[in-house]
């Protein structure tokens, strides 16, 4: 809970509360706006005196006097502020509106909507609401004085909705405010234009017609504002051309051609004037189809220009002008980067390895200064000292993409290169296994046999080979070139594989063995001399 106290000679004539805000309009003209904690965030004046106050959601609606008028009329205005306790200039109705009152009578309520227009209803029982569709206009769209029995009867408006057609209010007897013991009952009435002609079936449709075009208008401007409001907006539509075909049949049935071409022209679109050719054809009004079949044209024309008319307005985007101030802005990476290139600096071979990691970072280079001592287009490459030959320009390389390529996904493997790395780990594995003598499998205990005995005959066949490790690959090599059974023999200690079973312990090969041995591998120590 908390207070504030206004200033000397001032009294609080108006008072309404929104979401997250208060409204308090005082016999000086003065409008203050409080947080709902009690902070004052702004205060204005209004040019007459406050009649009432009425706030939704972050709407504020202020009705006062704007003059005195003619005699026993009254001279309303009404403004509808966006309040966000911050300065803005996004409000729905910021200039003051002439309020429409009855002859002779004064505003009796005035609120919003449960959609969010403005409303206002007087004594008489008018119930009107402020829209655009046909200018900055108010529309009557109900009188509760025909629902009353007796002349001193009325109806307290608590609260209106246009989707749902209906109005909430209490029934008051012989008075203008309801009692409160006992509790009072809520009425519903529903929305009717006061039309000519109600207790006819042609005024009947014309008012339904009105009234869902303007709930059309409403839903389209709730949908771009973010509401679900499709499956209401198509049955409004549905309503629409309802009514109109309803309106187009009487019109035929009364033999007036000329009212029913107006009336398709009314419809919305294409569809519904199809319908209304079926519906000729069927009357046997060839004449009359064949105008309509212009119209239907001509609709079709209508709904592909709203169409275009939409995709502008999203893709629309206003250009900056240089000469103001205001349109200034940061230029982004791309203009800053419009004159420049990035390329790796150069690296030079004889350098030291600081000088190397030093020139790893990418350096930037004017491409305009770049033009005009570069002389080789083709080259591309700038490197820091022209006259140094031994420079070298690293220079990313080009690599082309199919189209079947950018499709797919570049960073997934493919099955034939998902085989072919596998071989790699696999021969990789089997030639760190041999080299390293640490495998207790067949074919690597067999070629350590095999190289134990066939080391010195292999050196004394290749005296120009003199480390250990060329010995190992020549071999290693000869070893390959062995059948199963061969190395099977050497695996077990037996030699060249004949008799390995009865070989108990490792023995040296003898001088006869080792030259069939040499003789059979002439191919490979000619290549492996060469």
């Amino acid at each position: 809970e908390w207070q504030i106290e206004m200033n000397k000679d001032e009294y609080i004539d108006a008072i309404a509360c929104g979401t997250g805000f208060i409204a308090v309009a005082t016999d000086q003209r003065f409008v203050r706006i409080l947080t709902t904690g009690g902070i004052q965030t702004s205060i204005f004046s209004i040019a007459g005196r406050v009649v009432c106050l009425s706030a939704f959601e972050q709407f504020l609606m202020i009705i006062y006097h704007s003059g005195s008028g003619v005699p026993e009329e009254q001279s309303l205005s009404m403004q509808v502020l966006r309040v966000q306790h911050r300065p803005t200039s996004k409000h729905p109705v910021p200039n003051p509106i002439a309020v429409a009152l009855s002859p002779k009578s004064e505003v009796s309520w005035a609120g919003f909507t449960d959609e969010g227009t403005p409303c206002v209803a007087d004594l008489d029982g008018i119930v009107r609401i402020f829209t655009t569709g046909v200018g900055n206009t108010w529309v009557p769209i109900a009188s509760t004085k025909d629902n009353a029995k007796g002349k001193s009867d009325n109806f307290f408006i608590i609260g209106l909705s246009e989707i749902q057609n209906q109005i909430r209010c209490i029934f008051c007897k012989g008075s203008r405010y309801p009692a409160t013991v006992p509790k009072p009952s809520v009425t519903l009435l529903p929305l009717q234009l006061p039309l000519c002609e109600m207790f006819t079936a042609k005024g009947k449709h014309e008012e339904e017609h009105i009234r869902n075009q303007m709930l059309s208008s409403l839903l389209k401007k709730l949908s771009k504002d973010g509401f679900d409001v499709d499956s209401n907006l198509e049955e409004c539509n549905r309503n629409i051309i309802n009514s109109l075909i309803k309106l187009f049949a009487m019109a035929l049935g009364a033999d007036r051609e000329a009212l029913a071409v107006e009336i398709s022209h009314l419809m919305p679109n294409k569809r519904a004037v199809e319908g209304a050719i079926k519906f000729a054809e069927r009357q046997k009004r060839r004449t009359l189809a064949q105008k309509l079949s212009e119209i239907a044209e001509q609709k079709l024309v209508e709904e592909l220009n709203e169409l275009s008319d939409d995709e502008e307005e999203v893709e629309v985007i206003d250009e900056p002008n240089p000469r103001m101030a205001s349109n200034s802005r940061i230029p982004s990476i791309e203009d800053r980067t419009a004159g420049f290139q990035l390329k790796p600096k150069a690296m030079r071979r004889g350098g030291d390895a600081q000088d190397v990691e030093s020139d790893d970072s990418e350096s930037i280079i004017d491409v305009k200064s770049a033009r005009k001592t570069d002389t080789n287009d083709d080259d591309n490459c700038i490197t820091d000292d022209d006259d140094d030959s031994n420079s070298v320009s690293l220079k990313p390389r080009v690599m082309n993409v199919t189209k079947q390529q950018m499709k797919g996904n570049p960073f997934k493997v493919t099955q034939n290169q998902r085989k072919t790395k596998r071989k790699q780990n696999s021969s990789d594995e089997s030639d760190g296994d041999d080299e390293d003598g640490d495998d207790r499998s067949g074919d690597g205990r067999a070629f350590g046999h095999y190289y134990a005995a066939m080391k010195h005959i292999i050196k004394d066949d290749n005296s120009d080979v003199e480390s250990e490790t060329e010995v190992k690959q020549i071999a290693r090599d000869r070893f390959r070139e062995l059948d199963a059974a061969e190395r099977k023999g050497w695996a077990t200690g037996a030699g060249d594989g004949k008799g390995g079973r009865k070989r108990q312990r490792k023995a040296k090969p003898d001088i006869n063995a080792t030259n069939k041995e040499n003789t059979k591998n002439k191919i490979t120590n000619f290549f492996t001399k060469n």
